[in-house]
């Protein structure tokens, strides 16, 4: 039997009021914020509760409020952002709720809350409030995962759309992993992005693969250097080069990288001199010739090395990739970079997933995967990329 509450939680400032209200309308439930009603049970508004009374007091009022909802029927709950750190906040309101988490990155958070103003968030209100939205970012994510049921991204969508994938996800109570579905995918993919394009690539290499040596400092920024200056459209080319230049002294990580780069370099170049806007992506051939309008992203060097960053901090021989072998989620990190940095829906992530099984039904029966090299396997995938686009995409980049 479904439940008849929707209880929204997540970090301050990501929208959840505006979301609330507005499931409140397309649900025909009443709309209450636990804010307001400790205000109102208080007499006087949170941050003079907070100076005045202290934060205990306002998590005794909070847990005493959310006891009393949880007896509430049809009713859509707004929650404060620190409502997870007591268990039995959550217990309450699951008797009769779904608890749907809503995310955002700190970037939006603290933008928001830069228009709300500071002095309106107690915990906030310090010198330097971006640090301190990671900082508690960082120590709630794990009270956010263990009390979610469903979870929602805000990345590039309105609280409308918001709102609207909540019902879907309640209707047909698709229960989703707290690590690997979608939205969560596309938010981490985004996160890490920033990272990289907030340092550069020397400092970079450094903190993100741990290398040490001057000499392998080199080595990752001329493969880089190689990558990114690369004005042909053959892929094997490069490769070529590559394996000419460094041969045996290269490195897993090393060699993990030279896929996205190579492919990305070979795809900015074929971008250009085609001007190519978008693609034309048919998920299944027996459903007809009905085609998907897809827009793509116009390959940088900064987007080359965001793909050769993510491709060398793949853990190596890892069961979290349940054995595919890390040239294939190459090209997915490939397919999701063209597709805009981050598989942003479902539907870009399957995409990014079918062209793995691609490179990886090649290997198989090739035999490459057992009997090849690692540059073997790299050509492999190269060449199974190409097919990828030739029968999927349409775009056939060797004449």
């Amino acid at each position: 039997m479904k439940k008849p509450n929707i209880i929204l939680i997540g970090f301050m400032a990501t929208g959840k009021t505006t979301v609330g209200e507005i499931l409140s309308k397309k649900l025909n439930k009443r709309f209450i914020e636990t804010d307001k009603i400790i205000e109102q049970k208080a007499g006087k508004e949170i941050p003079k509760i907070f100076s005045e009374d202290g934060e205990i007091k306002f998590r005794e009022l909070e847990m005493a409020v959310c006891k009393e909802l949880s007896e509430c029927r049809n009713v859509i709950i707004s929650t404060g952002g620190g409502v997870v750190l007591n268990k039995l906040n959550i217990d309450y309101l699951k008797q009769n709720g779904y608890i749907v988490l809503i995310e955002s990155t700190a970037e939006d958070i603290y933008k928001r809350i830069l228009i709300d103003g500071k002095e309106k968030r107690p915990l906030l209100n310090k010198p330097d409030p971006f640090d301190e939205i990671k900082k508690l970012l960082s120590y709630r994510k794990p009270f956010y995962n263990a009390a979610a049921e469903f979870r929602v991204t805000t990345y590039n969508k309105v609280p409308e759309q918001i709102a609207d994938e909540i019902i879907e996800l309640i209707e047909n109570e698709k229960k989703q992993s707290p690590y690997f579905d979608d939205d969560n995918l596309g938010k981490l993919f985004e996160q890490f992005s920033n990272l990289l394009f907030d340092k550069n690539i020397n400092k970079n290499i450094v903190e993100s693969l741990g290398e040490k040596s001057n000499n392998e400092i080199m080595k990752f920024t001329e493969i880089i250097e190689h990558c990114t200056s690369f004005k042909g459209i053959n892929p094997i080319h490069l490769l070529e080069n590559i394996f000419q230049k460094f041969g045996n002294q290269l490195s897993i990580k090393q060699l993990n990288m030279i896929v996205p780069g190579i492919l990305l370099s070979s795809f900015r170049n074929f971008q250009i001199k085609n001007n190519i806007q978008e693609i034309f992506y048919i998920p299944d051939m027996k459903e007809g010739n009905n085609k998907i309008i897809i827009k793509i992203s116009s390959i940088t060097n900064e987007k080359i090395v965001i793909g050769m960053m993510r491709a060398s901090l793949i853990p190596i021989d890892s069961d979290v990739y349940l054995g595919i072998c890390e040239e294939v989620l190459g090209i997915g990190i490939c397919i999701s970079i063209i597709l805009g940095i981050t598989p942003k829906n479902k539907e870009f992530l399957q995409i990014s997933n079918k062209a793995m099984l691609f490179a990886l039904n090649d290997l198989i029966e090739k035999k490459v995967i057992v009997n090849g090299s690692k540059k073997d396997r790299i050509e492999s995938v190269i060449i199974s990329f190409i097919k990828f686009l030739e029968t999927k995409f349409f775009l056939k980049i060797f004449e």
